[in-house]
């Protein structure tokens, strides 16, 4: 989960740095990375790895995550339909 959680954030940073579609990729690398980590989130919860507490904590903020980045992907979307790099 550590590992994933690295990868989220590294493919985050990486559509900060990067323009028009490259961000896009990167913005998609990080929601699929952010879809594995809800299920590891889940996993762990299920084999009584993690408390309930502690599963309700993760899960508001990987949603918090999921909101953030999907409003920044839409407005990346816009961005690039209307030509604007």
């Amino acid at each position: 989960m550590e590992q994933e959680s690295l990868t989220l954030l590294t493919a985050l940073i990486k559509a900060n740095n990067a323009r028009g579609s490259t961000r896009k990729i990167f913005q998609k690398e990080g929601s699929d990375k952010l879809d594995l980590l809800r299920i590891l989130v889940r996993l762990t919860k299920d084999t009584h790895m993690m408390s309930v507490k502690q599963y309700i904590e993760g899960t508001q903020k990987l949603n918090e995550i999921g909101r953030m980045l999907n409003f920044w992907m839409s407005k990346t979307k816009c961005i690039i339909k209307n030509g604007k790099n």
